[in-house]
């Protein structure tokens, strides 16, 4: 299928603020350009209940539904961007739309960036996160058994890692949006989408040579959360990919091999999409049709049980 029509606004805007490979600027300048586009803060639904908090040393940021009853079911969220760029303001209509239209709590991470930070900083203030939200779910209203992990991009890839340990259980889910999963750069995605639009095969590599201080994944699954050859027993996966994404192949067979170890999968690939379609919800129907599809599995998967 080819690239949904709705979403070229949204691309176009991408190659006006870049009409170079983004790789080959300095890490600054493609931090500002994005923050650039991401633009004002938008501002919030009066139905969410928005605070600021410190987990244990980590800024983490709560999007709570107001009108829903508690204890309600919790997603502790990770931001794309490559490991090097994104924030909490820049995916916060993410957030507080998975929030309102799952009827969970949403808990984004501000977690350390590369290359100033490279492996394992961003995973390490993850866990922490985590163990901080376990802590103080019942304070924050939160069903502490019904507690997901997820993120997109390379917050999946976090999440996905950080799920993936022993001392993260329980966990009710884990929702991975497009996720960097490997440094294997020769899928069949990788090649027919080398060139984009927005991920390209060599940017990608670049964020991983940030995010790893250029020595690879070195069959670390920590990094590279595709290797790790013991998935039995983890958590439920919502898994949404795009079409023409360099990281589609890798998203589908972490998929097949979570559900080869039997663990339960919603695997979607969202036709037509590109990667980081999310961020294009506001103005592409068919984006927030697809948002709309995670929030619903969300929502099923976080329900409560009986």
């Amino acid at each position: 299928m080819k690239i949904e029509p709705s979403l070229s606004a949204f691309i176009a805007a991408l190659d006006q603020a870049f009409p170079e490979p983004p790789e080959s600027l300095p890490v600054a300048e493609y931090r500002r350009r994005i923050a650039a586009l991401a633009g004002q803060p938008a501002l919030l639904p009066e139905a969410l209940l928005v605070s600021d908090h410190d987990a244990d040393g980590v800024a983490v940021r709560c999007y709570h539904p107001k009108a829903m009853p508690g204890p309600l079911p919790g997603l502790l969220y990770f931001h794309g961007g490559g490991w090097v760029m994104g924030s909490i303001a820049s995916h916060e209509a993410i957030t507080a739309a998975l929030a309102l239209q799952a009827g969970i709590a949403v808990f984004s991470v501000e977690y350390r960036l590369a290359p100033e930070h490279p492996f394992p900083a961003g995973f390490i203030d993850g866990v922490s996160a985590l163990r901080w939200l376990q802590r103080k779910a019942a304070a924050l209203g939160i069903d502490v058994a019904r507690l997901a992990i997820g993120g997109d991009s390379a917050g999946a890839n976090i999440a996905a890692a950080i799920a993936q340990q022993k001392q993260a259980m329980p966990l009710a889910a884990q929702c991975l949006i497009y996720p960097a999963l490997d440094d294997y750069f020769d899928t069949a995605s990788y090649h027919q989408n080398a060139s984009g639009p927005f991920l390209t095969r060599a940017l990608a590599r670049s964020f991983w040579m940030h995010y790893t201080a250029g020595e690879g994944s070195r069959g670390r699954p920590e990094v590279a959360p595709l290797r790790h050859e013991e998935l039995a027993g983890l958590p439920p996966a919502i898994i949404l990919v795009a079409e023409h994404d360099p990281l589609r192949d890798e998203g589908r067979a972490y998929a097949a091999k979570l559900e080869n170890a039997g663990v339960t999968v919603d695997f979607h690939a969202a036709e037509g999409m590109i990667h980081g379609f999310l961020r294009a919800a506001a103005v592409s129907p068919a984006a927030a049709g697809q948002l709309a599809w995670l929030a619903s599995r969300l929502a099923a998967r976080l329900k409560p049980s009986g």
